[in-house]
């Protein structure tokens, strides 16, 4: 190996690490600005998914709004359940695909919504009211 191909190799490396300090540094003003807006814990990891038992890259967006609403609160809001699924995945769902999902779900009767929250129609039982 000679001295010119070292050198050159180093800076190579050196490039990388540039490159990879700047992509680390605009992901850390972006996991900054979630926090803000969303509340997200920064610092919790993705939780396994209950309920379901499926993988996080096995499932769908529709099977992880399902999969947040089986959770321990009956009714929860579209910021709820995309915190939620955050937690379980460590993704959340872009609020312009969010949206029209929970629509389409709750046309469907897949979901029920009462004001701002939203529930599985299968769980919803006679008399069941909003209160969390």
């Amino acid at each position: 190996m000679s001295i010119t191909r070292i050198r050159a190799e180093r800076e190579e490396i050196a490039r990388q690490r540039a490159a990879l300090d700047k992509r680390d540094a605009d992901l850390a003003v972006a996991e900054k600005v979630l926090v803000e807006l969303e509340g997200v814990d920064a610092s919790s990891a993705p939780e396994a998914p209950y309920e379901l038992n499926l993988s996080p890259q096995a499932t769908t967006r529709r099977e992880k709004i399902i999969e947040a609403l089986k959770g321990p609160k009956l009714w929860m809001t579209s910021g709820e359940i995309n915190k939620a699924i955050y937690k379980r995945h460590g993704v959340m769902i872009k609020t312009t695909s969010l949206y029209p999902m929970l629509t389409l779900m709750t046309k469907e009767g897949v979901l029920m919504r009462s004001k701002d929250k939203l529930a599985l129609e299968s769980r919803i039982g006679e008399g069941s009211q909003v209160n969390d």
